[in-house]
């Protein structure tokens, strides 16, 4: 995937789970993710740490890209 941005950040969404909480917030794969909770997700490991310390239950806020289309998606952490 090429995107056209000024540094190296974020991440491109490979897979989603029927039915589990990114698919019910609406991501598809290829979908690439710029922040998670009103943060910038740098790389894979930033956005798993991200996931891993938010509390469950919570709902979160993401900025996806695609096809060069921001999309703003809350996110329901379980």
């Amino acid at each position: 995937h090429k995107l056209s941005l000024s540094r190296p950040y974020g991440v491109i969404v490979k897979g989603v789970y029927p039915n589990g909480p990114a698919d019910q917030a609406g991501l598809k794969v290829n979908d690439f993710i710029a922040s998670f909770d009103g943060k910038e997700v740098e790389d894979d490991a930033a956005l798993d740490y991200r996931v891993a310390t938010a509390s469950l239950g919570k709902k979160v806020d993401l900025v996806v890209l695609r096809k060069g289309v921001e999309h703003k998606l809350s996110l329901s952490l379980q």
